[in-house]
């Protein structure tokens, strides 16, 4: 029965792909570096799908921490080295983009500077090129050609490929698919990530990809085709909302939440017609995030949704990594605070053995002190900007983007994310930061029935000037 489930699942995965081709254009063979890697980062890397770990590893987490594994090395090194060629072969493109976000440069800037005082700076510096290569990896998305082409193939890539896995996987591979508690012998249910957390992560971002299809597929002319694509987006949203039901991870599916629902407002006419609506929605997301998890009011909406007052031990364990840091200015380095003694010490007092602060600014802070916050709130404003002149001059794909950014800011609340090496959640929050539609409203002119606003046509000369 599992070899029938398989070729099914290979075949209906063929199937995806080929139904919802490009019809006109064909995405750049560049945009596969990028797709692999999107792919590990939201599934699971090399060595755990080979299931390969070193026998020390395995006797002592904190040394697999530190040690990492060699095929991962040599896998993301790889896809580093050719992401970096092809961004040389794009190099005037390349420039143009790194100028036009030099927030985002400086920061990786200071995390390589941080390594000089930070006691791990070997490890340290690994994680930097890992992080590195996030950002090498939006380049080539956002250096593309055809931007639009290359984000709307890259997300279809990965909605076709890990959702009918991951069903796979949890109803006839449970081995690969499924957890069980190490106290209790609950089960949980990962498909092709590492956990029920990151299967409910993986769900969001490519439910909210899936839900601008769909809105844009609704609103186009009618025809066979639009009726095809409502009905494959349809079955794509539906595998989403199954597996969010067996994730159970309610973090993600309350962002999921949010993040349709902004999204739908920020596609209606009455934020069109009143922008300054769209940054009243955003404050108030952050004020309400930080009133209910962070100061404690209204635990009893926590209670509604299934959640715990105390986040899951998350606000005890806030109380308990402040004090052990050694510098608030400029922090214990880049991703150096979660090593050696002091993981010890944290690990001593907390059973369950966390190896993140689960909250993206508290993380930041952490490592790379009160400058490290600040910088980040550059990053973040920046990001900010150019998301809303997007949305504001009806670029294609800028509400999703903003969308996405929200959905950022939100989920890092309560998990770790913000500059975090290979996380889904900020590949494409840094996606939805640095992403310019400028060419694609020049190249798409005759694709405006599906992906764009007729009026972006109308704006493509105007959003040029802008954004030069």
């Amino acid at each position: 029965m599992s070899l029938i489930a398989t070729l099914l699942c290979v075949i209906l995965i063929s199937f995806l792909s080929w139904h919802d081709r490009e019809r006109k254009q064909k995405p750049s063979p560049a945009l596969w570096v990028p797709t692999i890697w999107f792919i590990l980062a939201s599934s699971r890397s090399v060595s755990q799908w080979l299931t390969i770990r070193s026998a020390a590893a395995m006797r002592n987490l904190s040394t697999d921490l530190v040690e990492g594994n060699p095929i991962d090395r040599i896998v993301f090194f790889g896809l580093v080295a050719i992401g970096l060629l092809i961004l040389i072969f794009r190099w005037d493109r390349t420039m143009r983009i790194l100028q036009n976000h030099i927030p985002i440069v400086i920061f990786l800037v200071y995390c390589l500077v941080s390594l000089t005082w930070s006691q791990y700076a070997d490890v340290a510096f690994k994680r930097w090129i890992k992080t590195l290569g996030d950002f090498v990896m939006v380049l080539i998305v956002v250096s593309d050609s055809n931007p639009m082409l290359a984000l709307r193939s890259l997300f279809s890539r990965l909605a076709y490929l890990l959702l009918p896995l991951s069903i796979l996987l949890i109803k006839y591979y449970p081995v690969y698919g499924r957890e069980y508690g190490r106290w209790t012998g609950q089960t949980y249910y990962s498909g092709v990530t590492s956990g029920k957390n990151e299967l409910g992560c993986l769900c969001m971002l490519i439910g909210l990809a899936v839900v601008w299809r769909l809105l844009h597929s609704y609103n186009a002319p009618h025809s066979k085709y639009r009726s095809q694509q409502l009905a494959l987006h349809c079955f794509i949203l539906s595998m989403v909302l199954w597996l969010f039901w067996l994730a159970h991870s309610m973090t993600s599916l309350g962002c999921f939440v949010i993040g349709c629902a902004c999204f739908l407002f920020i596609e209606s006419r009455k934020a069109r017609r009143s922008p300054m609506l769209v940054p009243c929605v955003v404050i108030g997301i952050l004020v309400v995030f930080t009133s209910i998890l962070i100061v404690g009011v209204l635990p009893g909406i926590l209670e509604a949704i299934g959640k715990d007052p105390s986040l899951t031990d998350r606000k005890g364990v806030w109380e308990t990594l402040i004090p052990l840091m050694s510098n608030p200015i400029i922090g214990t380095g880049f991703e150096s605070y979660w090593l050696g003694p002091r993981l010890d010490k944290i690990w001593a007092v907390w059973w369950w053995q966390p190896i993140e602060a689960h909250n993206g600014y508290l993380e930041i802070y952490l490592s790379l002190g009160w400058v490290g916050v600040f910088l980040l709130l550059s990053v973040l404003i920046h990001g900010y900007r150019g998301a809303v002149r997007n949305w504001r001059y009806r670029a294609p794909a800028s509400s999703l983007m903003l969308t996405y950014y929200i959905v950022g800011l939100a989920y890092n609340f309560t998990e770790s994310a913000l500059f975090r090496m290979m996380h889904p959640v900020w590949l494409v929050l840094l996606l939805s930061m640095t992403y310019s539609p400028m060419r694609s409203l020049i190249t798409l002119k005759s694709d405006v029935q599906d992906d764009l606003n007729p009026q972006a046509v109308i704006n493509a000369s105007m959003f040029k000037g802008r954004t030069a």
